[in-house]
């Protein structure tokens, strides 16, 4: 026997379990069954259904489901098989829909500090009336404010104002003025503001415009010593990188003509203060002098620019006539060239990878992301190649260091990117908060924890005070979860997802927290479904390599589904491996849900254990919306050459969905694979409105063809009257025929229906009366049938034999009778009614 046919696919959502919509009723109706009976050539061989012969029916129309083609014609047997009595539902799993389309598109942050390094251009020097510093982050400027500036102050004000304008915010400064005491000692003075940690004030726009305020109430006086505020500004902790020394110059007191200590004892104290460093050679804080009006005899200015200056430029005599003439300095601005070129290509790599970088430095990152960062990381190293010293370059090359030290999870590769941001210096603002944020994440994953927090320490408290984007306050509060480095801000929506992953990520570190690593992520994708295929493939990627024994049961759950896309056949066996070992009581949804799942993914993959699976899920959880489902399709995946189990899965079905717009065509089935009485009682339970009804009555049919058993006989009589079908009559003379002997009564009953007209239900109706008593109602009966029935016919002599029983009595009359009968056959109509009919005659007493 062929095998039924099978409708093709599977869709990605759940049929109603129930299949009694208004559609599929309409599809039902539209079943059209012409049905014949075909008799078995060998008498008492017992009917399958599939020897009734029906019309192939059209399937139901359904959206985006494909018709089931024609069913192939029996071998052999010149009959087809049975119409497919609904369409097999298509089974809703969470893991095919995971395989078959990709994850939800989830809001996708992305990080600010590619984009901030775009401010990370070559920065202008702090400079002082055309004398220049390379950037530094903290600059301090020492003003001698004695009564030997009057003349010159005015121009140091508005120089100094327009130094302190040009300030970004991400640089500290502070100005110290000298002057003199009316007891010849010298006062030096510091701008206010500081934080207490910090005497330099960080340089924003409300600082410069106060600090430039206050300078113009400075009222010059006195005689002072200006080396007081030179080694007053040594002395500040942290130190300043920069100290712009300007002084009108040094009042002659000495012998020899010198100032104060003279020139080599005040190198040498300021030697102390500022030593050079004994491996690079360079002190730390750098001195630029600047000599007003005249230059100082005493050669001191020049000889400390020398000795404390970064090289030729550090030293400057203003003159009146350069007082007057000197101009704005403004810097040129950089050209475009080739290595513009070079970093737009590096920078455009990197901001291509939109949320990827996140992932892979703070989040559980994918296979696909992994290797577009690791694409990205080598197309900014080809590009900044040959730039040169370029802040904007050495952002992007340090960005790239770090992503690949996250890639590797290399703690030397990311000290490496952590020693390139430290030295990197930036005046924007912005791009300056990225550089920390950066140096804040390489240090971490070099293992230095503490210094990551210090730096999210302190770029947290600028945040607010240097209006940073949202985006750069967002990642940091990543790097705070990834890092375990503080609590954070809440984070917006875009950002949750990575939070959460970050949290993960932690926990996977640490052997003993991994066990709950997945908690948070899990029960973020739980309060949005849609959100499930993203956590789960994220979860089955962080987890590939690890022990999965330590994991609870709702986190390998989890992994089996984000394996089902790419590797469902591992997927299959892990979520089988979760159905079978339960680990506590309280799994049994969980469990129920990885069984549901791995019967599925195995039909996809035609896993031959799909089947026993689908029927392990129905019978386990009977109740659950999609147990009737799962038996269908498990039905669906059976082969006809599997009579035992497909007996097993209808029974299931009739006794889970009797009221099944299908359960007739399941009754039905079934009968045909069992014996007749239990079979009979199945089909009288098919409603005679169902299209299952034609075909349940050839079945009833052919297995009475074979029987006399009054009780079979009886209840397919009841059967037809209820389907309307008119062979119930022939079943009646039959049933009435087998119930003469041992109930006449009944016999008489079941004759009742029949029309009076007909000879043989006449005549069995006489042998009933007869059986009951009834001699005259019996020989009224026979004697008109004797009388109306020619002697061609068996019923003619039938009648004649009943009724010379029936008075035999009466000897010559039988003999007479029997004379006249030979006259018209003289082998009186054959045996059995010769026999019958010679019997009387032997029997008779005169004889």
């Amino acid at each position: 026997m062929t095998d039924r046919p099978r409708q093709q696919g599977l869709l990605a959502r759940l049929f109603v379990p129930s299949l009694a919509s208004a559609a599929v009723h309409l599809g039902l109706l539209a079943l059209v069954l012409a049905a014949t009976v075909t008799i078995a050539s060998r008498p008492g061989e017992r009917p399958r259904l599939t020897d009734v012969a029906l019309a192939p029916a059209p399937m139901p129309e359904a959206p985006d489901v494909e018709p089931a083609p024609a069913p192939d014609q029996v071998a052999g047997a010149g009959l087809a098989p049975s119409p497919q009595a609904a369409p097999v539902p298509e089974l809703s799993a969470r893991a095919t829909g995971v395989a078959r389309q990709a994850p939800p598109t989830l809001a996708q942050p992305r990080s600010a500090v590619v984009d901030s390094s775009a401010g990370t251009q070559p920065q202008r020097a702090v400079s002082f009336a055309g004398v220049s510093a390379q950037a530094a982050r903290r600059v301090v400027y020492v003003v001698d404010a004695s009564g030997s500036m009057v003349s010159s102050y005015a121009f140091v004000r508005a120089r100094l104002a327009q130094s302190i304008a040009r300030l970004s915010p991400t640089q500290h400064f502070q100005v110290i003025l000298v002057r003199g005491l009316p007891d010849g000692g010298s006062e030096v003075e510091m701008l206010p503001g500081g934080d207490g940690s910090d005497p330099l004030l960080r340089a924003l726009p409300s600082t410069r415009e106060n600090a430039i305020a206050r300078l113009r109430e400075v009222v010059v006086s006195g005689r002072s010593d200006p080396i007081a505020g030179l080694e007053r500004a040594l002395t500040l902790e942290p130190r300043p990188d920069v100290v712009f020394f300007l002084a009108r110059g040094f009042q002659r007191s000495g012998p020899n003509s010198e100032w104060g200590q003279g020139v080599d004892s005040t190198l040498a104290s300021l030697d102390r203060l500022n030593p050079r460093s004994r491996r690079s050679g360079l002190r730390p804080v750098v001195i630029k002098t600047i000599q007003f009006l005249e230059d100082d005899p005493t050669g001191l200015m020049a000889a400390i620019a020398d000795a404390h200056g970064d090289g030729p430029g550090s030293f400057r005599v203003l003159s009146l006539e350069d007082l007057a003439d000197e101009g704005v300095d403004d810097d040129a601005i950089p050209r475009a060239t080739r290595q513009d070129a070079q970093i737009r290509r590096a920078r455009e790599a990197l901001r291509s990878l939109g949320a990827d970088d996140l992932h892979v430095l703070y989040g559980l990152p994918l296979p696909d992301q992994k290797a577009r960062v690791q694409q990205a990381v080598q197309q900014v190293h080809e590009a900044l190649t040959d730039v040169g010293d370029d802040p904007a370059a050495g952002s992007l090359a340090a960005r790239a260091t770090l992503l690949q030290a996250a890639l590797s999870d290399d703690a030397r590769t990311a000290a490496a990117a952590a020693e390139m941001l430290d030295s990197l210096f930036v005046v924007d603002a912005d791009a300056d908060a990225a550089r920390r944020l950066m140096l804040a994440c390489a240090h971490a994953l070099a293992g230095r924890r503490e210094q990551s927090r210090q730096v999210a320490d302190e770029l947290a408290s600028d945040i607010g005070v240097l209006g940073l984007p949202d985006a750069l306050a967002e990642e940091l509060g990543l790097l705070r979860t990834r890092f375990d480095l503080g609590s954070t801000l809440a984070p917006s929506d875009d950002w949750v997802q990575l939070i959460k992953e970050g949290e993960a990520r932690r926990l996977l570190s640490n052997p003993t927290t991994r066990p709950q690593a997945f908690d948070a992520l899990l029960a973020w994708a739980a309060a949005d479904k849609r959100r499930e295929p993203t956590a789960w493939r994220l979860i089955a990627s962080a987890t590939d390599g690890l022990d999965l024994g330590v994991f609870p049961a709702r986190a390998l759950f989890a992994r089996g589904m984000g394996l089902a896309p790419d590797r469902p056949r591992e997927a299959v066996e892990l979520l089988l491996h979760l159905a079978d070992h339960p680990a506590r009581t309280d799994e049994a949804p969980l469990i129920r849900e990885a069984l549901w799942e791995a019967a599925v993914l195995a039909r996809d993959q035609s896993d031959p254990r799909a089947s026993a699976l689908l029927e392990r899920f129905a019978t386990t959880w009977p109740r659950d919306d999609r147990a009737v489902d799962a038996l269908i399709v498990a039905l669906d995946l059976t082969p006809d050459d599997q009579p035992a189990r497909r007996v097993a899965l209808l029974s299931h079905l009739v006794d889970a969905a009797s009221d099944h717009p299908a359960a007739d065509f399941w009754r039905l089935e079934l009968a045909s694979h069992i014996e007749a009485p239990a079979a009979l009682r199945l089909l009288g339970d098919i409603s005679p409105n169902s299209d299952a009804s034609p075909p349940a009555a050839d079945l009833a049919c052919k297995l009475l063809e074979s029987t006399d058993d009054p009780n079979c006989l009886s209840s397919g009589v009841a059967l037809l009257d209820r389907f309307g079908d008119a062979r119930a009559n022939t079943l009646r003379r039959r049933l009435a025929r087998a119930l003469l002997a041992a109930s006449p009564a009944a016999a008489l009953e079941a004759l009742a229906p029949l029309p009076g007209r007909d000879a043989d239900v006449s005549l069995m109706r006489a042998q009933a009366m007869l059986g009951l008593g009834r001699r005259d109602e019996a020989l009224e009966i026979l004697e008109s049938q004797a009388s109306a029935l020619r002697p061609d016919c068996a019923e003619y002599w039938q009648a004649w034999t009943m009724l010379l029983e029936a008075t035999a009595s009466d000897a010559d009359a039988v003999r007479a009778h029997l004379f006249r009968l030979r006259l018209l056959d003289p082998d009186l109509g054959g045996d059995p009614w010769r026999t019958r009919l010679e019997h009387l005659v032997a029997a008779s007493p005169d004889s």
